[in-house]
């Protein structure tokens, strides 16, 4: 029987081969690499990790080296542990880019690599039918129900962006129709990986199919490049394919609600240091609306010519050289365009167009009661306390405690219960939310499905000075989102405010018609809600009484009913007493009941702010090391790993020559 010390060197043949073949894979920024490969190296070394430990275990028992044999083994085990860290570090690494600026290392080249040759195994493993058209492979499974159509719809907007951009695709595009490996979007090698949209056996294709489509029309960098740093920042990575998969009135829309809450970047922020290579969400909305106003100025040429040559430290030049203005004009140009598309859109005369004058008078008074009330409510939320009951159906209830002080301290606190309807066992859960004016805290936990272990999220960060009051607003929006005045019941708990006054395309007011003191409103607007009625008491303050909505929900019709109880007012704001709303569908019924327990305006005592009085206990998490940080202690780990060993077999060998005159010694 052979020595273990055969199989282990197989091992690592095997490994190495299979991480220099990748290495150059991705050096070359070859597409779509296949899986093939991959398989037979990763077949190779088990297949002699696996013979090593069945020849080293018969050694170790019978001997003789026993001492060497382990040590060979130990050897063997190591490419494992490599394994484990790259695609460990890799994901750390993807973590982090949410949150900070990553320090990339050649740890990051190999996995990319091996990363898409997986993603073509898994693709056509699990999406069986495969259909070639002329830009484009589709892999898909049986619920795409017309797979001829998709793929030509597909094809055609890859032709319009290759025309429009001046360019010709090197190879055609995998399009992986389906979450793979619990990723419902990403592009990578010329591979797209989106999740079709469902409704009950029926596709269509989304933002998400064509937004990764555009990325691998321009092309994705390579891990080589992205270590070298010759890539273009983040902003205009994301911002290409955010720019030709969304509207530009969407996007300008979201960059001025950035603005707003005074949480928006500058792009010579943008591109620091610290968010060029970071996956910051206010880097897609802003680089999609930054590289829609440059395509459309100076032409997608220009684009093109600084997506493909910019890199990490001449960024600044680039944008100069190609544009002939800085960075600060550049930013004020687009920001421009979105204030002049805000000023048109959020013009009352544009709102109105279609009313009579006695109409716009009515629509004026409730316009400014409204902002009144809106503006009123937040101002109040600034300091005092909000309580309220929730039911969900018959399933869900939750209880919510808000409480703000100066609007420096403030703290949400969550709780429900929810009725299984599979074993109708109550289960509970919890969400907390606490901002100081130099950390916030959050920790969420619900039992999972089978309730073996509890899913928990949990983190503090540190803020800013210069974040702290977008922070404010945004803490106050995202946690009364669900009380504040006139919440419809829809998807995103909207407003009048995004019909009325900031509509979107197609909205139409059909009517205003003034009934003793009650206003009935009626509008039109493309997408899930099709027509809003809404029923204002005009004598009580432009009071919200009831809002009526046609709703198409996953191309199924629902009706939804939404009646508004209130009770006194605090400081001369009506406050909700109850919300009272209900859906109904071709085969389900929906109902939501937000009743308010308590609305106190009275300062928060500051010891309620504090970790020992809070309702639930705050768990401390721990300080994680930096994925760099890891790699550093990794391959500490591995250099001990593979030396020490090394160095054992080295000295029983030479032991072995010092008690054997004259009898050769194999290292083998």
């Amino acid at each position: 029987m052979k020595r273990p010390a055969v199989y282990v060197l197989f091992v690592w043949f095997a490994f190495l081969g299979m991480y220099g073949y990748y290495f150059l894979l991705d050096a070359w920024n070859t597409p779509h690499p296949s899986y093939l490969p991959l398989f037979f190296f990763i077949g190779v070394q088990g297949f002699a990790l696996f013979l090593a430990v069945i020849v080293g275990s018969w050694r170790f028992v019978c001997g003789p080296q026993r001492l060497q044999t382990v040590m060979w083994l130990t050897l063997g085990f190591l490419p494992v542990f490599l394994w484990y860290s790259m695609v460990s570090l890799v994901f750390q690494m993807q973590n982090e880019r949410s949150t900070q600026q990553v320090e990339m290392s050649w740890y990051y080249i190999t996995p990319l690599s091996i990363a898409a040759a997986i993603f073509d195994g898994v693709g056509r493993w699990t999406l069986p039918h495969r259909l070639e058209g002329d830009r484009v492979v589709m892999f898909y499974d049986a619920s795409i129900t017309d797979p001829k159509g998709d793929l030509a719809k597909m094809d055609a907007f890859i032709k319009t962006e290759e025309a429009y951009l001046g360019l010709s695709m090197p190879t055609k595009i995998h399009w992986m129709r389906g979450a793979l490996l619990g990723l419902p979007g990403i592009a990578l090698s010329h591979i797209a990986i989106a999740q079709p949209l469902y409704s009950e056996g029926k596709t269509d294709l989304g933002g998400t199919d064509y937004h990764e489509a555009a990325h691998n029309i321009i092309g994705t960098p390579s891990g080589s490049a992205v270590y070298a740093g010759n890539y273009p920042p983040f902003l205009l990575i994301e911002g290409w394919a955010m720019a030709r998969s969304e509207e530009w009135e969407s996007l300008a829309r979201e960059c001025w609600q950035l603005k707003q809450q005074h949480w928006e970047l500058t792009l010579r922020e943008a591109v620091s240091d610290i968010y060029y290579n970071q996956t910051d969400g206010r880097l897609y909305q802003q680089g999609g609306a930054f590289v829609k106003v440059l395509c459309d100025k100076f032409g997608p040429e220009k684009f093109l010519e600084l997506y493909q040559h910019c890199t990490r430290k001449t960024f600044d030049r680039d944008i100069e050289h190609i544009y002939g203005m800085s960075l600060g004009e550049l930013d004020a140009l687009y920001w421009h365009e979105i204030e002049a598309y805000r000023a048109s859109r959020r013009s009352f005369d544009k709102a109105t167009e279609n009313c009579s004058p006695e109409e716009k008078a009515l629509l004026a008074e409730f316009s400014e009661a409204y902002e009144q009330q809106v503006q009123a409510f937040y101002r109040l939320a600034q300091n005092g306390t909000l309580e309220t009951v929730v039911h969900h159906g018959l399933e869900n209830r939750q209880e919510t405690l808000f409480q703000a002080r100066d609007g420096q301290l403030m703290r949400f606190y969550e709780k429900g219960e929810t009725t299984s309807k599979e074993d109708c066992e109550k289960r509970e859960w919890f969400k907390y939310d606490l901002m100081t004016p130099s950390e916030r805290i959050y920790v969420f936990q619900r039992p999972s499905s089978n309730e073996s272990v509890p899913i928990q999220n949990s983190w503090r960060s540190d803020i800013s000075p210069q974040r702290r009051d977008s922070l404010q607003q945004e803490f106050i929006r995202q946690n009364l989102r669900v009380f504040q005045p006139f919440s419809l019941f829809d998807d995103w708990l909207r407003n009048p405010d995004d019909y009325l006054w900031e509509p979107p395309t197609g909205t139409v007011i059909q009517s205003v018609v003034a009934e003793d003191d009650i206003v009935v409103l009626t509008l039109t607007a493309p997408g899930p809600m099709v027509e809003l009625t809404l029923r204002i008491d005009r004598k009580q303050n432009w009071l919200l009484l009831e809002a009526k909505s046609r709703n198409v929900i996953n191309g199924h019709p629902s009706e939804s009913l939404v009646v508004y109880e209130y009770g006194e007012p605090i400081d001369g704001v009506p406050m909700l007493k109850k919300r009272s709303a209900s859906r109904t569908g071709e085969n389900y019924r929906a109902m939501e009941e937000v009743e308010l327990v308590r609305f106190d305006p009275a300062l928060v005592d500051e010891s309620v702010f504090r970790e020992e009085n809070l309702p639930i206990g705050v768990p401390k998490t721990a300080k994680q090391l930096s994925s760099v940080q890891r790699m550093y202690r990794h391959w500490a780990i591995a250099g001990c790993w593979l030396v020490v060993p090394l160095l054992v077999i080295l000295g029983c060998k030479i032991r072995g020559r010092s008690h054997g005159a004259g009898t050769p010694a194999r290292m083998f």
